[in-house]
């Protein structure tokens, strides 16, 4: 049973069993913690427009201006040349987050945590002990004030997908909103499609080309035939666009991916340039790997030319790529694969599957210093995961 309506414990009291706490502006939040002199100022956070920095986040007076996240510093500072432009430490703000986490979901036994700035709650087995679920997202916002100085959006739905919703269209900024599922059709009817969480603006265009631009229409529309257009996930939609949605926060398990990226302040031109900057990241990815304790099974490497075009590879494996070697000379190879000729704006080298890591046969310090000693004989290093596809490769 999604929610309860119990007469008995008060007039109107309504249980929602899933409730989203959302940062306000978080990085600018973190920022005027320790700069409380700039508060209702124009700020911005991102970095530099030597760089080709973008706005992570910007003040409300600065947003009136036109400055938004992700756009370019430039472009709001050209906008908002009052601003002050404050760089992202993310360090720091790892640290405010894992504060702001443990605040929130203290006292609960399932929540999940999304980013740095959100974290959901499933209180259903707390029904019996928690207060009106307006009180009790009331309270916790006034936790997040009072012991982090912070501000924030709470909203409760019956889902962790309709809490989102709730969160962006009845909550934002600073405030509570609650969305019991009988009143979400009413709500959801008349807002664009793009509201609801997973619909980007491509599925939102595809909708639009068949006349269905809001969630009424998306709800109207024949199921069989919106299946063909959206493929499997057209039946969840289009429930979650009536207001029927039974997800859940999930507790936080090992991550799936991990990438590491960088845009630099000109286009690399030369080959030496290029390929002494992918070899930085493949080295930094494969140390991020190893402190994480996971080896992946697929790879992929990542590239913006100057156009702004993005193109990739990427080749998954039937086994791990069970060393930092291993991982730097795949991602080599993929790279010399890709016969990149075009200057380039942003490289980035990326890991998925991940998988946790096993004991080598050979202690691991010894086997990584084995493995480095003949590379820097010139001996090419064959990783075994690729043995399926040895055909195409030098010998």
């Amino acid at each position: 049973m999604p929610e309860d309506t119990d007469t008995g414990r008060g007039c109107g009291y309504v249980f929602l069993p899933v409730v989203l706490c959302d940062l306000d502006a978080a990085f600018l939040g973190f920022e005027l913690l320790r700069r409380p002199e700039l508060r209702g100022r124009c700020v911005v956070v991102g970095g530099t427009p030597e760089q080709r920095g973008v706005v992570s986040t910007a003040s409300y007076p600065a947003r009136r201006f036109g400055v938004r996240s992700g756009m370019s510093t430039a472009a709001a500072l050209r906008l908002c040349p009052e601003a002050v432009l404050l760089p992202v430490d993310m360090p720091y703000y790892h640290r405010m987050a894992e504060r702001f986490h443990a605040v929130v979901a203290a006292g609960v036994a399932i929540w999940e945590p999304v980013g740095l700035d959100e974290v959901y709650l499933d209180l259903s087995g707390h029904r019996r002990t928690l207060p009106d679920t307006r009180a009790f997202c009331e309270d916790l916002r006034a936790r997040v004030a009072a012991e982090l100085g912070l501000s924030c959006s709470v909203a409760a739905a019956a889902g962790r997908a309709l809490a989102k919703v709730a969160c962006e269209v009845l909550a934002k900024p600073g405030g509570v909103g609650l969305l019991p599922q009988q009143e979400a059709a009413a709500v959801l009817g008349p807002l664009p499609v793009g509201v609801l969480p997973g619909v980007g603006p491509a599925t939102a265009a595809t909708l639009a080309r068949y006349g269905l631009r809001t969630c009424a229409q998306l709800v109207a529309a024949p199921a069989e035939w919106l299946q063909r257009r959206l493929g499997a996930g057209a039946q969840t939609l289009q429930a979650l666009a009536g207001g029927t949605d039974h997800s859940r926060p999930q507790p936080p398990g090992p991550a799936r991916s991990l990438s590491v990226d960088q845009t630099f302040p000109s286009d690399l031109h030369a080959a030496p340039d290029i390929q002494r900057a992918f070899s930085e990241l493949c080295w930094r990815l494969s140390q991020r790997l190893a402190a994480e304790g996971v080896w992946p099974r697929q790879l992929g490497v990542r590239w913006r030319t100057p156009d702004f075009a993005d193109h990739s590879r990427q080749r998954t494996f039937g086994g791990p790529l069970c060393t930092r070697q291993e991982v730097r000379q795949v991602a080599r190879r993929l790279w010399a694969e890709a016969d990149v000729s075009r200057p380039v704006r942003l490289l980035s080298v990326q890991a998925g599957l991940l998988v946790p890591r096993q004991p080598p046969l050979l202690p691991s310090a010894r086997l990584e210093a084995t493995l480095g000693a003949l590379e820097a004989q010139g001996v090419e290093i064959f990783p075994a995961a690729l043995l399926g596809s040895a055909a195409g490769c030098r010998r």
